[in-house]
């Protein structure tokens, strides 16, 4: 058989695929109707009124002009935007039941890329409550306060760097965040300048933010032959051996030495493992975007930046004798709200991580289908 041919016939198949799925729906939404939003074009959907890059205002612009909670279509894949944190914490949160899990075709998209050890887009699963497990124990609220030596090692490093070569503010801003959840999880202190595991993870971190989408997803989904294009899979996973106390080592010492099932602690050093590389990967990037927010807003209002000074010099003196400490937090009050105003003002992940609805769901009178993609919009 000729190419021709063969590309009608899967031309005919995709469409007439489409018009199955447009038909089934129309039965189920007789009753009631999907939340409101942008008309969709035949078969491509809403794809072409949303900029892959900043979806985020796109659902934003239709939040203003359809209300709180907005239906849209990329090709066969529902999509369904919370504009309100009231609808966020009505379907997120009291029927999390129907709404914890992930996306199917975004959990396909990471194993295809050698991800799905990802703690962050796991599926509502045993594998998802295992690293939930791992995480608590290492960073309940006792926990985590034993990290603060490293936290203030790190903060007089940066202040230093930053006094010496200012001019190269974001480099000390990312060695700043790598070099504190390195040394959290692995002990490891990374070197200041071309760190090679650091340019191994930077280039695998790139294909979470630029791949990992629920718009990518829905294009792949839609279109398979593209998972069989030459992938730029990445290519190599962190080697710790500890010796000092890390998350790690600390959970690995957990794991008995023997155990009656070997299967079961082969799943549970895998799953330290896997969530540990969650935890580096949640904890650089954002935390290196909020030290650039940060900047840009004292840039933008000197007054909040000089009444900020006032209270730093009100607690430790002005004669800089010490510089602030996690005592002083509770005597700083200005100084926690500029800290909560800028997470708020500027979101680093202005739509979190997608959620999925596990079955048909009716809210408000508006129809859910199942398997929809559920975003809440925070910008």
């Amino acid at each position: 058989m000729t190419p021709t041919p063969v590309l009608a016939l899967a031309l005919i198949a995709l469409v007439s695929f489409v018009i199955v799925q447009s038909l089934q729906k129309k039965r189920d939404t007789k009753k009631h109707p999907l939340p409101p939003g942008p008309p969709p074009l035949p078969f491509v959907g809403n794809v072409i009124g949303i900029d892959p890059d900043h979806p985020w205002l796109a659902y934003s612009r239709w939040g203003t002009e359809y209300g709180e909670i907005v239906y849209t279509r990329l090709f066969s894949q529902d999509i369904v935007i919370i504009n309100s944190e009231r609808v966020a914490h009505d379907l997120l949160d009291r029927r999390s039941y129907n709404y914890s899990t992930r996306p199917p075709g975004l959990v396909h998209l990471l194993g295809f890329f050698g991800h799905d050890y990802s703690s962050t887009f796991l599926p509502y699963s045993d594998k998802w409550r295992l690293h939930r497990r791992i995480f608590h124990e290492a960073f309940h609220l006792k926990a985590a306060s034993s990290f603060r030596p490293i936290q203030m090692r790190n903060a007089h490093s940066l202040i230093l760097n930053l006094l010496a070569s200012p001019e190269v503010y974001g480099t000390h801003f990312y060695t700043f965040s790598t070099s504190i959840i390195m040394s959290i999880m692995y002990d490891y202190a990374i070197a200041p300048v071309d760190d090679p595991f650091l340019a191994l993870i930077e280039r695998s971190l790139e294909i979470d933010v630029k791949v990992f989408r629920p718009e990518v997803a829905a294009i792949v989904t839609q279109f398979p032959i593209l998972e069989k294009l030459p992938p730029w899979l990445p290519g190599a996973s962190l080697v710790a051996g500890t010796a000092a106390p890390s998350v790690v080592s600390d959970a690995l010492k957990r794991i008995p030495v023997k155990t009656q099932d070997e299967g079961e602690a082969a799943v549970l050093e895998k799953g330290i493992k896997e969530s540990s590389a969650s935890g580096y990967a949640a904890a650089s990037e954002t935390t290196t975007s909020t030290l650039y927010v940060f900047l840009l807003a004292m840039a933008l209002y000197p007054e909040v930046q000089t009444r900020a000074q006032a209270e730093i010099d009100s607690v430790i003196g002005e004669t800089l004798e010490r510089l602030p400490d996690w005592d002083d937090r509770a005597s700083m009050p200005y100084i926690n709200a500029v800290i909560l105003e800028t997470l708020r003002w500027f979101p680093i992940a202005p739509l979190g991580v997608a959620h999925a609805a596990v079955n048909d769901d009716i809210y408000e009178g508006y129809y859910i289908p199942k398997g929809a993609t559920v975003m809440a919009n925070a910008w």
